[in-house]
């Protein structure tokens, strides 16, 4: 990871295995785990990933089934990485930058860096729209914008102009007004923290919508966003975790449904990633921890204690709350 930040032209390209066992679901997300590492770390890593049975790909009775190329070598070496075999020959070095190569054509981009609104509409709303969310759940530590714009804020902030590009802008404004529509039918649940509510009416940003996205949001409408946050605890469609949540980064949001989801996280310059799940036993396993948050819920006594009662007053508490409670 550190060569990564210290040499810009350090490049690496990983051919990641998983496999579609569900029994070694955990094994699959150590190896994203790792992934999702170095691409915070290194601007120029690439990973592409195939499914296969990884048990037998790693099993000790293979010989030599895992390999590393570089300009210099190439060490082939076993699945319990015990022993291995050095190359230094270019001929042998070309033969297995071959052999890579015709590999990574039959694998997917594990990660995408998004850079751009187009580009994170094209890989984030674009794959939500699609997919006919029919139960979903989405974890991050501040607290999620699309749920609470309206379109009079979204057309005051938005960094696209809608007069100049008015279908791109009927797009978002579509997936928001899809987005919200789930929430208010419960097809959809949100958590976050305290902090990351506090940290959004302190600041007027969200790590969710970078600058190229959103502008910074004017303390008038970040009360009025935050009164909408109320409304939608107030319903149990948005939840409020506990302290020991607070250790999430700020830069990692999470989405997930019975049948897709991804992670989104920024790295060390504040570039987007998305790394997109398609492996259904990791889905399987985070959709059921994202169930089971619900209980973590630490708002849930003060709405039922409250009975419901929507005063000037119990919002202004609430509102004090986010602020300056930890």
């Amino acid at each position: 990871m550190n060569i990564g930040l210290s040499l810009d032209n350090f490049v690496i390209n990983q051919i990641l295995c998983l496999s579609k066992n569900t029994d070694i679901a955990q094994n699959n997300m150590k190896q994203i785990e790792k992934s999702i590492s170095l691409s915070a770390h290194n601007d120029n890593y690439r990973v592409n990933y195939f499914y296969n049975s990884s048990l037998s790909l790693n099993d000790d009775m293979n010989l030599l089934n895992q390999i590393i190329i570089t300009h210099r070598g190439v060490i082939c070496f076993s699945g319990n990485q015990q022993f291995g075999l050095y190359y230094k020959n270019e001929q042998l070095i070309q033969f297995y930058l071959d052999i890579y190569h015709q590999y990574e054509q039959n694998t997917h981009p594990l990660i995408t860096v998004i850079n751009s609104l187009k580009k994170e509409f094209d890989v984030i709303g674009k794959n939500f729209m699609n997919s006919n969310v029919k139960n979903g759940w989405y974890l991050g530590k501040e607290l999620c914008l699309v749920s609470l714009i309206n379109e009079k804020l979204l057309s005051k902030y938005l960094q696209i102009n809608k007069e100049s590009n008015p279908e791109f802008y009927h797009e978002i404004s579509n997936y928001i007004t899809v987005y919200q529509q789930y929430i208010k039918t419960k097809k959809l649940g949100i958590y976050t923290t305290l902090s990351g509510v506090r940290r959004f009416l302190e600041t007027g940003k969200v790590t969710e919508f970078p600058n190229y996205i959103l502008k910074k949001i004017q303390m008038k409408d970040r009360i009025i966003l935050v009164q909408h946050l109320l409304d939608l605890i107030h319903n149990d469609n948005i939840f409020i975790l506990k302290d020991k949540y607070e250790q999430i980064d700020y830069h990692f949001h999470i989405f997930i449904s019975p049948t897709f989801g991804y992670i989104l996280i920024s790295d060390n310059e504040n570039r987007m990633k998305y790394i997109n799940l398609n492996e259904l036993s990791i889905i399987e396993q985070l959709y059921d921890f994202m169930n089971l948050l619900q209980v973590e819920n630490i708002y849930m006594k003060i709405i039922f204690i409250q009975k419901k009662k929507q005063s000037q007053e119990y919002r202004k508490c609430l509102i004090n709350l986010f602020l300056y409670n930890h």
